[in-house]
């Protein structure tokens, strides 16, 4: 198992993309545990659960939770411009 707490926390976008790669990579052999308030380091797990006042408020993937979860989608609302069609 493999625990990161706030990994990219004061990373550059160049580093943390890089270390985005290097926890994928990880996935292969092992779980990974990634505590993170960006959003963007997360999109891509396979489980994501949402944690506000220090309770569990959801648990799913990223699609599944902008669809129906306002505390998340208003946190990637924040985080996240919208992609250009």
């Amino acid at each position: 198992m493999l625990l990161l707490d706030e990994a990219t926390a004061h990373l550059d976008g160049l580093r943390e993309t890089a270390l985005r790669h290097t926890v994928q990579r990880a996935t292969e052999h092992c779980t990974v545990v990634l505590i993170a308030h960006r959003l963007s380091t997360l999109t891509s797990a396979d489980h994501l659960v949402p944690v506000a006042d220090g309770r569990v408020r959801d648990h799913d993937r990223h699609g599944e939770l902008l669809g129906r979860n306002e505390l998340y989608r208003d946190l990637a609302a924040t985080q996240m411009p919208p992609k250009e069609a």
